[in-house]
């Protein structure tokens, strides 16, 4: 196989992961009355085997992360396996990557990659803008509303048959 070919295949299923079982956000941060926003990914798994396949496609990639076993109080359920990346590069680092081939969670990413470029245009200490608030409202309303997409907005192409 390719490099190419194992890559695309690779950043498709990693995408494929963050969409159905992660996260993309901001971590909202409070140091006394001092709030920051951190991006954020994080996804789950209860599987040993994709556990340690997201380690090596983590690794892959060159991102930092960590992960965190969680073991559940009902014996019924499994354990599970939490992987975090918070932070302005790492998180700049990933979504470069990840975001086009994502497609449930494009929109999330796409509003921390605005978000961090506007942070990335300053100093750290200067205060939010109308911009920065505005762009942590937006994914807010993303992560409020649950709008299921459409095979036309998923596939970008019109349903039309014949």
């Amino acid at each position: 196989m390719e490099l190419g070919n194992q890559q695309e295949r690779l950043t498709g299923w990693f995408a494929g992961m963050i969409d159905s079982d992660g996260s993309i956000g901001l971590h909202r941060q409070l140091f006394g009355k001092h709030v920051t926003y951190v991006p954020s990914v994080s996804l789950t798994t209860s599987c040993a085997l994709t556990r340690d396949v997201l380690k090596e496609v983590f690794q892959h990639f060159g991102v930092g992360f960590h992960v965190t076993e969680r073991t559940p109080k009902n014996r019924n359920w499994s354990k599970v396996w939490v992987f975090n990346t918070r932070g302005m590069k790492r998180g700049e680092k990933l979504l470069l990557v990840l975001t086009d081939a994502l497609v449930t969670k494009r929109r999330e990413a796409e509003l921390v990659m605005r978000f961090i470029r506007v942070r990335q245009a300053q100093s750290k200490a200067v205060p939010y803008g109308t911009e920065e608030l505005s762009l942590v409202e937006q994914l807010k309303a993303c992560k409020s509303r649950n709008l299921s997409l459409s095979s036309e907005t998923i596939c970008r192409a019109p349903n039309v048959v014949g």
